[in-house]
């Protein structure tokens, strides 16, 4: 019987080559094309192909370092024990040990199939742990150490007297005597010695240690206050195995370099075991034999044709009865390079959905970072899309994705000013109720930029009052308070500023740092006003203090403004932000929402 047998074309393989690059091109470019695809100079040959198949045993050693003395099989020595496991795992993997190879023996002749072309297999663990126990270096096995505070006395000098057991009398303060005057007498708690015995050791000089509790000693910490630790070994056992292959000597030099990339696991999309079928009665093998091996007859068809699509031509290369792709000759340009010059507009949410939601854009831009990488890619791999079509993609993708950048941040002069006029206004209401609530006795003249400017004229007495406010009186005035403003702060801030970004330790303590830094000058601004609100309690006001107050809050329209014109440019930022993530998320593409720094 012939090696290779070649086949006459047939519409059969007509069909199952369609059949296949539909099936890869609508996985990869969600398209259909049986319908447009042109199959051609189809020739088939199918090869008679012998596997040999070797499996051993192979075994691991795992380590460990335990406290407390363990069950399990000791050694004198740590030597010695790993001696006893290095010669184990020689007689193990030797095949010496019959309850390992019987387990490996029943797993391939369970299934040849599974045999042939899995790799390795768990054959369990060894029945004994090999150990050896050892007292602890610190303790010396005792489990305790002698505490250093008292030397292992349990007592201490006492910190109260210095160890002289006596201390200034309390009653008559030292001086042996109370009363006044003639009223003068001998003190009679100490006995008109002006010393009295120490309530702390009760006239000792000696007191409990504190290290220790009045024990001696404390727990050894490395070994968990069990005095020994204990090195176990144990062996894990699996089945390694070897594929060989005899191929036919007619096979073509492209059937060849499949074969060696098959039997490598580097055509995970055209794999040997799902092309390939396996005659498993035709299995030969030594059953007394180790390692063990055995061959097995296999059928592999391969499939070469001429295909056309939308104007392109190329050479295919197919494998198995369903023929799964193996070289499609870039025959992939020709649906995916118009999709990829679809992209020109950014703002075409279609467009950008039908292109980045595909598998094929989804492999390339997980390399955008190191386009290199596109090349180990299946579609590269396996010829099914350029190099050309790759950098066109690219180059598209990181346009669209700089232009979605900087329309985060853009907004017309126009839409800014109308914004902070409103939010100046508002300011200045809210500061005018202010007013009118407490009586309009604040003194708006003395706060914010005013007294800000007023102290700059000083600049070291600035300074000095704004460290002060900065480093004591915020933190120190008001305590907790103060911690927990500063913590608020930073996190009503972050949804709202940095929304589209990964919170990090670093990144808090910082926003911590920066909010408790704002918070301090806004004290240092408004500290007038503050102690204003602090000694006068609000009251209902009549039209007449709404009225002044809303005239004296125009004092601080400068800050009115500064306050606007901050919180406009905020708000449209936030619009424009949410704005593209809803459109971002509806396209779908996972990779341009992780480069504008969304969260999937």
């Amino acid at each position: 019987m012939s090696q290779l047998t070649i086949k006459a074309p047939s519409h059969q393989y007509d069909d199952q080559v369609r059949s296949g690059v539909d099936e890869l091109m609508n996985h990869y470019f969600n398209t259909r094309i049986a319908s447009e695809l042109k199959v051609s100079n189809v020739e088939t040959g199918i090869a008679e192909i012998r596997f040999h198949k070797t499996w051993k045993l192979d075994t691991r050693t795992h380590h460990e370092t335990r406290t407390g003395q363990l069950s399990g099989q000791n050694y004198h020595s740590l030597s010695d024990c790993q001696q006893a496991v290095s010669r184990t795992c020689d007689l193990i993997e030797s095949g010496f040990d019959t309850t390992f190879t019987s387990a490996l023996e029943s797993f391939v002749a369970g299934s040849p199939t599974q045999a042939t072309w899995q790799q390795t297999c768990d054959l369990g663990r060894h029945g004994t742990v090999f150990q050896h126990v050892h007292s602890c270096n610190t303790c010396g096995g005792r489990g305790s150490n002698t505490c250093s505070s008292c030397s292992g006395q349990g007592r201490c000098q006492c910190n109260y007297c210095y160890g002289q057991g006596r201390t200034s009398c309390g009653t008559c303060g030292g001086n042996g005597q109370t009363g006044s005057g003639q009223y003068r007498t001998y003190c009679g708690s100490c006995g008109g010695s002006g010393r009295a015995n120490c309530h702390s050791c009760f006239g000792s000089g000696q007191s409990q240690c504190g290290n220790c509790g009045g024990r001696g000693e404390h727990a050894c910490s490395p070994c968990d206050a069990t005095g020994y630790f204990t090195e176990r070994y144990t062996i894990n056992v699996h089945g390694i195995s070897t594929l060989q292959v005899t191929l036919p000597a007619d096979l073509g030099q492209w059937q060849r370099s499949y074969m060696a990339a098959a039997i490598n696991g580097d055509v995970e999309w055209a794999s040997l075991s799902a092309a390939c079928f396996l005659d498993a009665t035709s299995i030969l093998r030594n059953a007394d034999a180790y390692p063990i091996r055995f061959e097995i007859q296999g059928t592999l068809p391969f499939t070469e044709a001429r295909l056309g699509l939308r104007g392109t031509t190329s050479e295919a290369y197919f494998v198995g009865e369903k023929c799964h792709v193996f070289q499609l000759g870039n025959l992939g340009d020709a649906v995916f390079v118009p999709l990829a010059e679809s992209l020109t507009d950014p703002e075409d949410q279609d467009s950008l959905q039908t292109v980045l939601g595909t598998r094929a854009a989804e492999q390339i831009l997980s390399a955008r970072s190191e386009p290199v990488r596109a090349e180990t890619s299946v579609l590269r791999r396996a010829g099914i899309i350029g190099q050309d079509a790759v950098t066109s993609l690219l180059k598209r993708y990181h346009a669209i994705r700089t232009h979605m950048s900087v329309s985060r941040s853009s907004h017309t002069l126009k839409s800014w000013v109308r914004k902070s006029i409103k939010y100046s206004v508002v300011f200045l209401v809210l500061i005018g109720l202010l007013d009118a609530l407490y009586g309009n006795y604040p003194a708006w003249e003395k706060t914010g930029l005013n007294r800000l400017s007023l102290w700059i004229t000083d600049l070291p007495g600035f300074l000095l009052s704004l460290s002060y406010d900065l480093v004591l009186e915020a933190p120190l005035a008001v305590k907790g308070t103060w911690l927990a403003a500063c913590v608020v702060a930073y996190l009503v801030a972050l949804p709202l500023l940095l929304s589209r970004r990964k919170m990090t330790k670093k990144r808090f303590f910082l926003g911590l740092l920066v909010s408790h830094l704002i918070l301090a000058v806004l004290l240092f601004c408004f500290n007038d006003f503050i102690n204003v609100v602090n000694q006068t309690a609000p009251q209902l006001p009549g039209l007449h203090q709404l009225a002044a107050g809303l005239i004296r809050s125009l004092l601080l329209l400068p800050e009115a403004i500064v306050v606007g014109l901050l919180l406009g440019m905020l708000r449209l930022r936030l619009r424009n932000d949410a704005q593209l993530k809803k459109f971002v998320t509806a396209v779908g593409s996972k990779p341009l929402l992780e480069d504008l720094g969304y969260r999937a």
